[in-house]
């Protein structure tokens, strides 16, 4: 049996058991139960066939363990306890039970022992072994009862030590008890957390905490409850879902993600949901991301504690309510708060209702200096006889920022709040209030950002669907330092808080206005301008202005479509009414090009076979099968078109969707006609005496000729040089073209070289004529007779040549030839002072005539321009000038007897004294027979001239006395040639 196999078991133990009903004993004792001890896992759900815990299925092979020991259907002789747990810590499992029929009913026990609680269940800590710590996991427990506490589970502390299961994914349906008919947790733990997960806690009844009731009187840790159902759950007094009583400030109750719906209280009761009642003041209980619909209360509130703390967050209260049956008053739809702080933010109120506070009614009897604050909430729909919150005390402040108050109804007053002989501060609230007057009685500060009388404009409320639309006045209306200094990160959906840079108004933060492309239609052809996008707005306060990149368009709504656009990608602006942009990228497709081509064969020329063509297409959206439909010019259809003769023609496909392609195209002649074309040259350059002429050599005749130009004849004559084109035709209109050369000789042209000047009397030169163009060979002729290209051994000149070529063209021209002038010299010949002297010189004063530069060369070597300190004797000069001209000069250089010496029959002369001395001056004797002018000229030795002058028939001149001690030349002549030269030496 089940209960030999749990005897019989060691820590560490797995024990599988079968569907089925399993009870503690076969007896009638109550005391029996199943005792779950430490370090076993007990598992329900099997069938027999599974290999592995895996494979079982608990939920179809129900096992269940029911205290039903006496009479079936009579509880009162059922087990006290189904099952009973000491000391166990969390290697110690149940899983996949039903527990049912326990009965803790005998009046006589201690309030907290075993026959009187924890009707399934009594689970119990152990100063000896620590926290009891079993994870009790796929249970469900139902039809249980215990006369005092915890009609399912009974959960209890001993001498400080803790029981904490984890409860996960569990159901406590229809117990009772006089507390905690599901749940019953009595003491917290100094040791562990104590986590309730995935829970559903179903019509359960009991006086305090219908669903689930915790007496916290010792312990730190916190009791969790997390993603749980509260749901039809009853307590005539106190918690119709959970009651929690708090007499040990140290220890929290955290209820997260939970739902509580249907649950309420009778006409006494408070707290139809959650009743909180602090024996000592404690903060400890935190409602987060918590849902609050249709729960009720004869008493007040859905949530309803005293002298406590409470925090709400992201929590949503719908139609909740508290009403008495005779019309009693009540306090508050959601919140009922005797001397105790409520700090809510991210939350809805929506459709509660009471005859004070339809949504809060806070009294601070003790003038503790209590607080109500909300932040980023939303009252909508709420309604009462009185106010949507009413607060009571002397000390008492509400503070509310971010919030949305809207169509609230209120039937004995036109005010929001109530607030007499406290303080309410309101600031960066919408309130359906004409304005800060109109908000509440009593003192209140109306602070920044008040929306007065606008509609709020939620998404929906028939359905309670309070987030903002986008054109909402109270978007990005908010305070930033609200939330910025409470730690507020996100919404009541989880989103960021802040999503365009300011927090809006509400529960709910509007998503950040965004632009995304929702779809694209290709163009239906390719080319065309039909394709569209739909864009789809996050967000955005329509109307929406699209611009296009110059263009735009206004659409009121979104998705936004636009038509009638091209192909390619566009980069689009959406900019709605309130200003915010966004841009999105979208390519609108298009088919591939329709292409229609023709396949054509020409007609043949060689054996008469006529034209034809085929279609072929490609691209665009094809007919089922590949397939496209085709017209040609003329009106015919198919995909070959024949006969045709040479011409133009068209073809036109059009594919499924209605798109058009055309092909134009010629139909030729094959085998062209092959023509010879022949010419006659033009004799000479700039005649026009050539000929063309083109002849088919095959084709059908009659021919037609047509030349370029126009003429239709077979030959062309009297053509200048050029390439004529002739075009001929048969009679089948097979053609067939010539290009015919005239050719022509280039221009004769001759050239001569001609130099640039021959030395003066020369005649050793010659020109050379070269010719080109024409026809050759040529024919030279020269007015001189040569008939060679060459002309030699001639001297200045004009010369005249005629040149003939082999068609008998000529070209004349007339040559220039110059020669240089003579060179002519000034020269004195020194003779020498004896015959043995070499103090001679020919001195060349000056050159003219020829080429400069001159060159000089003198008879025995020397190339200096005079000749110097020669013995007596005949000396020759070679002058060339710079062409290479050369002329001979001779001349006698005779010596000197006397320093003095005469002319035959013209003059004498004498120089005295000589030698003379320096500063000394010598004078000139001079006896002339006729009366002549006699030039006088004093010469050093390298014949440089040092003094001239001219004397008149006989006397005395008087030469330089300045010259320094050597030899001088002095020459005296005459002007008929007449001279003497006469040696002079000065110490």
């Amino acid at each position: 049996s089940l209960q030999t196999a749990l005897v019989m078991s060691n820590y560490g133990d797995t024990i599988c058991v079968a569907q089925g009903t399993y009870k503690p004993t076969t007896g009638t004792s109550r005391f029996i139960s199943f005792t779950l001890k430490n370090g076993i896992k007990l598992y329900g759900g099997f069938n027999g066939t599974e290999a592995s815990l895996d494979e079982r299925d608990w939920q179809t092979n129900t096992t269940i363990l029911s205290g039903d020991i006496g009479v079936p259907g009579d509880s009162t002789d059922n087990s006290y306890n189904v099952l009973y747990c000491n000391a166990a810590d969390s290697t110690t499992v149940l899983d996949g039970f039903t527990v049912t029929g326990g009965n803790a009913d005998l009046a006589t026990a201690p309030t907290n022992q075993r026959p009187k609680n924890g009707g399934g269940m009594y689970l119990v800590g152990s100063s000896q072994a620590g926290d009891t710590r079993p994870v009790i996991a796929n249970c469900t427990f139902t039809g249980n009862h215990a006369l005092a506490y915890g009609g399912a589970l009974f959960i209890r502390t001993v001498l400080g030590v803790g029981a904490t299961p984890f409860l996960q994914n569990c159901v406590f349906k229809n117990n009772t008890a006089d507390s905690g008919a599901g749940v019953y947790k009595e003491g917290g733990s100094t040791m562990h957390e104590m986590l309730v997960e995935g829970c559903v806690f179903e019509t359960n009844s009991a006086n305090s905490g219908g669903g689930f009731c915790f007496k916290n009187d010792s312990g730190s840790k916190t009791i969790m409850l997390e993603n749980c159902q509260f749901f039809g759950n009853f307590a005539p007094v106190y918690g119709g879902g959970i009651y929690l009583e708090v007499s040990n400030p140290d220890s929290k109750m955290e209820i997260r993600g939970c739902l509580f719906w249907q649950n309420h209280t009778g006409n006494v009761g408070e707290g139809s949901s959650i009743a909180n009642f602090n024996i000592v003041y404690s903060n400890g209980l935190l409602i987060d991301g918590c849902r609050f619909i249709e729960n009720y209360s004869e008493g007040s509130g859905s949530i309803s504690f005293i002298d406590g703390e409470i925090h709400v967050n992201k929590s949503v209260f719908i139609s909740n309510q508290a009403m008495h049956p005779q019309g009693n008053s009540t306090t508050s739809g959601c919140f009922t708060v005797f001397n105790g702080s409520l700090y809510t933010q991210n939350s809805i109120f929506f459709n509660s209702f009471s005859n004070m506070g339809s949504v809060a009614y806070i009294e601070d009897t003790y003038d503790h200096g209590i607080k109500a604050v909300f932040n980023n909430c939303v009252f909508s729909s709420n309604k009462g006889s009185n106010w949507t919150i009413e607060v009571f005390g002397i000390n008492a402040d509400l503070d509310l920022h971010n919030c949305i108050f809207w169509n609230n109804s209120q039937s004995s007053t036109d005010k929001l709040f109530n607030v007499t002989a406290s303080q309410l501060t309101i600031s960066h609230c919408l309130a359906d209030v004409p304005g800060c007057d109109a908000i509440a009685y009593g003192p209140v500060t109306c602070g920044p950002g008040m929306i007065y009388n606008q509609d709020p404009l939620f998404a929906d409320t028939a359905i309670g669907d309070l987030h903002l639309h986008p054109c909402s006045p109270a978007r990005n209306a908010g305070s930033n330092a609200i939330v910025d200094s409470l730690g507020i990160a996100t919404d009541l959906d989880g989103n960021p808080r802040i999503q365009e840079g300011t927090v809006d108004m509400g529960a709910y933060e509007t998503p950040a206005y965004a632009a995304t492309l929702g779809s694209t239609t290709a163009a239906t052809c390719h080319g065309q301008p039909n394709g569209g996008v739909a864009i789809n707005v996050q967000s955005g306060c329509g109307p929406f202005t699209v611009d296009l990149g110059g263009a735009s368009t206004v659409s009121n709504s979104s998705p936004i479509v636009l038509q009638s656009l091209p192909a390619g990608t566009y980069t689009l602006a959406i900019i709605d009414a309130q200003g915010r942009a966004d841009t999105v990228q979208a390519t609108i497709g298009q088919p591939d090009a329709l292409v229609a081509q023709a396949l054509t064969s020409d007609v043949s020329c060689a054996d008469g076979t006529p034209g034809s063509a085929s279609a072929q297409a490609n691209g665009g959206t094809p007919f089922s099968g590949s397939g496209y439909a085709y017209l040609w010019s003329g009106g015919s259809n198919g995909d070959t078109l024949g006969n045709l003769l040479p011409g133009s023609y068209s073809l036109t496909v059009t594919d499924s969707l209605g798109c058009t392609a055309m092909d134009t195209f010629s139909i030729g002649t094959a085998g062209d006609l092959e023509v010879d074309g022949t010419s006659t040259a033009v004799t000479c350059y700039g005649d026009a005496d050539g000929t063309a002429s083109a002849a088919p050599t095959n084709g059908t005749a009659p021919f037609a000729w047509l030349w370029q130009g126009g003429p239709t004849d077979s030959t062309l004559a009297a053509l200048p040089p050029g390439t004529y084109a002739a075009t001929v035709t048969d009679a089948l209109g097979c053609t067939g073209t010539a290009s015919v050369l005239v050719a022509g000789p280039d221009s004769i042209i001759l050239q001569i070289e001609v130099p640039n000047l021959v030395c003066f009397g020369t005649e050793g030169a010659q020109t050379v004529a070269t010719a080109s163009g024409g026809t050759p060979p040529y024919a030279f002729e020269w007015a001189t007779g040569e008939t060679d290209s060459v002309l030699a051994g001639i001297g200045a000149g004009t010369y005249a040549l005629s040149l003939t070529d082999a068609n008998g063209c000529t070209e004349t021209q007339e040559i220039d030839i110059q020669e240089t002038t003579a060179v002519q010299i000034q020269d004195t010949v020194l003779n020498a002072s004896s015959p043995m002297a070499s103090d001679g010189a020919v001195l060349v004063s000056e050159v003219m005539g020829g080429t400069t530069p001159y060159y000089f060369l003198w008879s025995d070597g020397s190339m200096g321009q005079s000749l110097l300190n020669v013995p007596p004797g005949t000396y020759s000069l070679t002058v060339t000038d710079s062409l290479g001209c050369e002329f001979a000069f001779t001349f006698l250089v005779d010596f000197e007897t006397a320093t003095n010496g005469a002319v035959h029959r013209s003059f004498s002369a004498a120089i005295v004294p000589n030698p003379s001395g320096r500063g000394k001056g010598a004078v000139l004797h001079l006896n002339s027979d006729q009366d002549q002018v006699i030039e006088i000229a004093v010469f050093d030795v390298l014949g440089q001239p040092l003094s001239q002058g001219q004397f008149a028939g006989s006397g005395k001149f008087a030469l330089p006395d300045v010259l320094a001690a050597g030899m001088y030349w002095v020459l005296i002549k005459n002007k008929t040639g007449g001279h003497l030269c006469l040696r002079m030496v000065v110490l």
